[in-house]
């Protein structure tokens, strides 16, 4: 089941405040995403075979654990290999300046084609999906 659904109503929290996996609500053009924080400022982004690491140190995305067993059980990856500076052409994270990854890796947009997600992008950070009320749950 994907963490958000067309038509779900979730609580958003306004906060300067973002930590790693949190899905935040942003502007990117002229549309709003909702994408998850894998790299905070300052930190050296590296993802290989299917691990994401974050200074050289694996990371578990509890999240994907599913997602990414069924797609090495049909032999391929769930998250293609890529690094920061492939990214950016850099090799730290900017100061105020977030890489986003979509859950759905396959067809969601993300860091990966449009860059760094900037805090002044930011609108808040999802806490709560509210309706439909069946799937009350914390993101």
């Amino acid at each position: 089941m994907p963490t958000l659904r067309d038509q779900d109503t979730v609580l958003i929290r306004k906060t300067d405040y973002v930590k790693r996996f949190n899905l935040i609500y942003f502007q990117q053009g002229n549309t709003q995403q909702v994408r998850r924080v894998v790299g905070l400022p300052g930190e050296r982004i590296d993802y290989k075979e299917d691990t994401l690491f974050v200074n050289g140190e694996s990371v578990e995305e509890k999240f994907l654990v599913d997602d990414i067993n069924d797609a090495q059980r049909n032999g391929g990856q769930y998250t293609p290999n890529f690094t920061l500076l492939d990214i950016t052409n850099q090799q730290t994270i900017p100061d105020d300046c977030y890489l986003v990854l979509a859950d759905n890796r396959s067809y969601g947009s993300d860091s990966r084609q449009y860059g760094l997600v900037t805090r002044n992008q930011i609108i808040g950070v999802l806490q709560t999906l509210l309706l439909p009320l069946t799937d009350t749950k914390k993101l």
